[in-house]
């Protein structure tokens, strides 16, 4: 998924590459890693392929990671001038490809059994199973300080699962 949103522009938009007459033309990929390793320390640079486990970054920087593309993705607008027949963009805030990352990666948690997923703001929450959801949406808080009943009611639904619309009892 990382190469396809570097390859498709995405991250240009943040990371350009550009030519010598400061036209974007690809997304500068060392660029975009360096950014992402002082970001994300434990994140291995290159971002590269693995099928050995021992190479994984812990599951943290993994969503630290992944919030941080959807934070830098952009919908790229080919450009091309009449005199030169090389492609150059710029970029929209559209969110038309934070939505496709979205999908994306909310289908490959789903699909994988992982208990997180990506929110239209692009944070990562843990989900809960749909089963559990309307037991705990229907509770009411009375611990005898209204002030605590309060904060809690506040609180309580950015714990639970996104498909559900927590609505509480007073």
């Amino acid at each position: 998924i990382y190469d396809k949103f570097v390859d498709n522009y995405a991250l240009a938009g943040e990371f350009p590459g550009e030519d010598n007459y400061n036209r974007i033309r690809w997304c500068n990929k060392t660029a975009l890693e360096d950014v992402l390793k002082g970001q994300i320390p434990e994140i291995l640079i290159p971002i590269e392929r693995s099928n050995r486990k021992y190479n994984l970054p812990n599951k943290y920087a993994i969503l630290d990671f992944l919030q941080f593309l959807h934070k830098n993705i952009k919908d790229p607008i080919n450009v091309r001038m009449s005199s030169d027949w090389y492609d150059h963009y710029s970029f929209s805030d559209n969110g038309l490809f934070q939505s496709q990352f979205r999908t994306e990666i909310n289908t490959l948690f789903q699909r994988n059994g992982v208990v997180f997923f990506i929110d239209t703001d692009g944070q990562i929450k843990r989900s809960i199973p749909k089963s559990i959801a309307k037991i705990i949406t229907d509770i009411s808080f009375n611990t005898g300080d209204e002030r605590l009943n309060e904060l809690l009611r506040i609180a309580y639904p950015n714990l639970f699962y996104h498909a559900q619309k927590v609505e509480l009892k007073a």
